[in-house]
């Protein structure tokens, strides 16, 4: 599989006179954007000569490669444009009049993208001190993996860390066939509801400011049909014995999220909820599942399944 990666820097030449009527600078850089580039404004004449065998290298590698000059056009362009989620984002810690290590955390929150980080050697212990900071802690799986300028086998190494990375992380494995189909769903969904009008939609489905979910189990099936069909195979391979530490925290959160996949802000009782027995100190889990639920006394009798909750 091909991944797309983004390259943040300032070096790029875009404000060349054989360029300026062809690119705008404060935007995307397509990949056909930077082959005009290198063709156009020759090694030498790069401020930086390592930016341009960086992009050149990547383009050879066969990577979907855009770039912006400037982290800020990056996060504009996916608020006021499109949404943009490279698998890699390569960052020039050096770019002048910015906050790198504020941008750094910036890019880390927004997307679950791989972020190297392109700077000098000299720069690796200041750097290494700064992602070491407890705020970058809970991005431990993404801590940015430092690219040196001019170290001819940057893009090997690039390639060493995708590998792993595929190899190891659910999110970057899964990541973009996960983004695509989810799009593609959603498209074939307004396609099917475009079919008819607003009214239609109110007769069809039971909604209300308390209610909400008829429609958004509507959304939710078709949803599960577009994902069913990647193939997960590979867990099965990777199952463990048992769980510790960390691991367990992070099944309790899985867990949460599958007892409480609605946030119940409604006035109906949901699988899931916790309930209080009147006027005693006694406390039960719900364990009805919703569909029946929102047909309670057709469906349950008036009979609410619970356990004790202690």
């Amino acid at each position: 599989m091909k991944y797309s990666i983004c390259v943040i820097e300032n070096k790029i030449p875009v404000i060349d006179q054989r360029v300026t009527s062809v690119i705008d600078s404060s935007q995307r850089l397509s990949i056909s954007n930077i082959k005009y580039l290198l063709n156009e404004v020759p090694k030498n004449e790069w401020e930086e000569e390592v930016v341009y065998t960086l992009l050149e290298d990547l383009i050879h590698a066969e990577f979907f490669t855009s770039a912006f000059l400037n982290p800020s056009f990056f996060l504009n362009y996916n608020a006021e444009q499109e949404p943009y989620r490279p698998e890699i984002i390569i960052l020039d810690w050096d770019i002048e009049g910015i906050d790198s290590e504020e941008y750094l955390l910036k890019l880390l929150e927004f997307s679950f993208s791989l972020i190297c980080i392109y700077t000098g050697v000299d720069k690796k212990d200041e750097i290494e001190k700064i992602i070491s900071q407890q705020r970058f802690n809970k991005y431990s799986e993404r801590l940015p993996k430092l690219i040196f300028k001019g170290d001819e086998n940057s893009v090997e190494t690039l390639i060493n860390l995708i590998q792993d990375k595929n190899n190891e992380n659910f999110s970057f494995r899964f990541g973009k066939e996960l983004r695509n189909r989810s799009v593609d769903a959603s498209e074939k969904m307004l396609i099917e509801l475009g079919k008819t009008t607003q009214n239609h939609i109110s007769n069809y489905f039971a909604y209300s400011e308390d209610n909400k979910f008829d429609l958004i189990d509507f959304f939710a099936a078709r949803y599960k049909n577009y994902l069913a069909d990647i193939d997960f195979k590979v867990l099965e391979e990777s199952k463990t014995v048992q769980a510790t530490g960390v691991e367990n925290q992070i099944a309790q959160a899985f867990w949460s999220h599958r007892i409480y996949f609605y946030g119940n802000n409604s006035r109906f009782v949901k699988k899931g909820d916790i309930v209080k027995k009147k006027d005693q100190d006694e406390y039960f889990l719900v364990i009805n599942a919703d569909c029946d639920l929102n047909k309670f006394w057709h469906k349950n009798q008036g009979s609410l399944a619970i356990i004790p909750y202690r």
